[in-house]
This record gives C-alpha cells, sequence and structure tokens, in this order.
C-alpha cells in the first residue's frame, strides 16, 4: 500500500527526471531518494520508472501510479516523454512543480 511519502518520492522523481533533482526539492539526500524508489518498486512488484543516461522516465505502470497521484497533472507529458526516451530520442524539459 502506498503511503503519502512514497507518492512524495514517486512525483518528486517524475517531475525532476533525476534523483539529485528529486532530493533537492525533497530537502533530502540523493541516496535516499534512490533507495525509497527502489523500496517502492519491489513493494509494487513493479518497475515504475525506466532509467537511462538521460534520467528516470516513468514506465506505462510508473504512469499509472502518477495519473493515481497526480490526476490531471502529469500523463501527457510523461508519456510523449516515455516515448521519445523508448525511441532513443533527447527527453523534454522537466516538468514544472
Amino acid at each position: 500500500m502506498l503511503d503519502w511519502t512514497d507518492l512524495r518520492f514517486l512525483l518528486a522523481v517524475a517531475r525532476a527526471r533525476t534523483l539529485s533533482g528529486a532530493a533537492r526539492k525533497l530537502g533530502c539526500d540523493q541516496t535516499t531518494v534512490g533507495r525509497r524508489i527502489d523500496a517502492l518498486e519491489k513493494s509494487l512488484d513493479r518497475r515504475l520508472f525506466r532509467r537511462t543516461p538521460d534520467g528516470y522516465f516513468a514506465t506505462s505502470e510508473g504512469e499509472v501510479a502518477l495519473a493515481r497521484a497526480a490526476p490531471g497533472g502529469l500523463s501527457p507529458a510523461l508519456s510523449r516523454d516515455r516515448a521519445a526516451a523508448e525511441h532513443g530520442q533527447s527527453a523534454a524539459q522537466p516538468l514544472a512543480p
């Protein structure tokens, strides 16, 4: 089961596209962000992000989780960025908070 803290980490990584950017936003260490995302994925038995040299991109399962966490706020941009990443194209700018 997700709690608010899990959702904060999920949303921060989706918006920042990097662990360090999410950590700055959350006021914690990037290692903590990475551990929390890894633990969340393990608890859900789902891969929520695809890790690339250009950053973290929501998988289709991640998009579902994000849509539930922030209805109407993230899904179109995440879909566009995921499609671009899957075709080897550069990612769009990070989403605004």
